[in-house]
């Protein structure tokens, strides 16, 4: 009797700290101790912790071609580049290797693919542009500013899963619906 007693206590215990306004989520708040997308939450797409960048770290201009290749950066100014381009109404023409968070130009009103472009995928992680871990919640906040055919073709691709890069060829994002540019 005395052990289903502890048992029932325990189990309301347990329900009183984790349900929606208990004990948990008033220290917590309503998402309890891991935020709203599991315990591999830890804050936006990228960022440096509270520490800031290791000594000597320079940052690579972000979302600007050089030698050929754009390889991203930070994903304010890539989403700032996008909306630049739309804003504008100018064609923005990619006909270079664009890497990282430089592939949100495919999600720009106003792009273009050369078939010769190539387009690097790879997970969004958290805790400097060098970390391994995977931030499930910046993978979302990427994927919802791509078209869903390259959503689909990323997913199917398993391209966030890792820092690996998972290339798509110009042609194939020309496959998927994505405009061509004029000449090319």
């Amino acid at each position: 009797m005395r052990s289903r007693f502890l048992a029932l206590v325990c189990i309301l215990s347990l329900a009183v700290i984790t349900w929606p306004g208990g004990a948990a989520a008033q220290y917590f708040g309503p998402y309890g101790p891991y935020g709203p997308y599991g315990p591999y939450d830890h804050g936006p797409p990228q960022g440096y912790g509270h520490h800031g960048p290791p000594a000597g770290f320079r940052e690579p201009p972000s979302c600007r071609v050089q030698n050929g290749v754009d390889y991203g950066g930070r994903w304010e100014a890539c989403t700032a580049a996008v909306e630049r381009a739309n804003r504008n109404n100018r064609l923005d023409r990619v006909n270079y290797e664009c890497d990282s968070f430089c592939t949100l130009r495919l999600g720009g009103r106003n792009v273009c693919v050369t078939p010769d472009a190539r387009f690097g995928f790879h997970g969004i992680s958290y805790g400097g542009p060098y970390s391994q871990n995977i931030n499930p919640r910046g993978n979302a906040m990427f994927l919802r500013r791509l078209p869903w055919q390259i959503q689909a073709w990323v997913l199917s691709h398993d391209a966030l899963a890792s820092k690996r890069m998972t290339y798509m060829s110009g042609s194939e994002a020309i496959a998927l619906g994505i405009r061509q540019c004029p000449g090319s």
